[in-house]
């Protein structure tokens, strides 16, 4: 099968160049909120609404700290948080895989505007990373997109009933948005560079939402194979 190339959104905010730490005032504190609730009747355009995904390779479990209060603990591979809101400011996060307090990666200085994200982690026990993926505005539903998370060059092709749908999908970068039947897909996922198949699955749209695909793990890794997760989008 042959795939053509295309250039991608990359949906992540930039982070401000290093300074002095800045720490939220205490009553700019993170609500826990259920995230059982239907996500377009929590969102408050006027705070951050943020939720947390771990998809890094080898933590099994992940603790989340804000301004070194702990937000999250023991979120697991491929689960991802309820909604929280908070004050638009500058945040420093850190994420500790459970039991290696040695193995801890920073995110400082992140300066969150009002609006809706999902902080997803990515890259693999060693070296933990983030991307920090946007709203995509659109109002058009069902509609999907995905996220490549699988460290730490990889270069994806996903195609839905043998449709190219996000060609050339680099590590840490998210699909643009588009709207879709609901209904049962198959999914195929190619690795771009040798053009082989590295994961095939039935999937489900389903109506009236729109989705968010997230691609774990790592080509030809036994421990921690290629995975799919499709999640809510906000």
């Amino acid at each position: 099968m042959s795939h053509n190339s295309t250039s991608i959104m990359v949906c992540t905010l930039i982070l401000p160049a290093p300074r002095k730490t800045i720490h939220a005032p205490s009553a700019c504190h993170f609500h826990k909120m259920d995230k059982s609730i239907s996500w377009g009747d929590i969102m408050d355009e006027n705070l951050v609404n943020i939720r947390f995904f771990n998809g890094s390779n080898g933590v099994e479990l992940m603790d989340i700290l804000v301004n070194d209060r702990p937000l999250a603990t023991g979120l697991a591979y491929g689960e991802y948080t309820r909604v929280f809101r908070a004050a638009p400011g500058i945040y420093n996060i850190q994420l500790r895989p459970q039991g290696l307090y040695s193995e801890i990666s920073y995110a400082e200085n992140v300066d969150f505007a009002s609006g809706v994200y999902t902080f997803a982690t990515c890259g693999d026990l060693n070296h933990v990373e983030f991307i920090i993926i946007g709203k995509e505005p659109g109002d058009e539903l069902p509609r999907v997109r995905f996220a490549n998370l699988s460290p730490f060059d990889s270069v994806l092709d996903v195609v839905l009933d043998e449709a190219d749908m996000a060609p050339g999908l680099m590590y840490r970068e998210v699909s643009p948005s588009f709207g879709i039947d609901d209904g049962d897909y198959h999914m195929e996922i190619f690795d771009t560079h040798t053009d082989d198949l590295i994961f095939d699955k039935q999937i489900t749209i389903e109506p009236l939402m729109p989705h968010l695909g997230m691609i774990l793990g790592k080509i030809g890794s036994m421990d921690w194979p290629i995975k799919f997760i499709m999640i809510p989008d906000m």
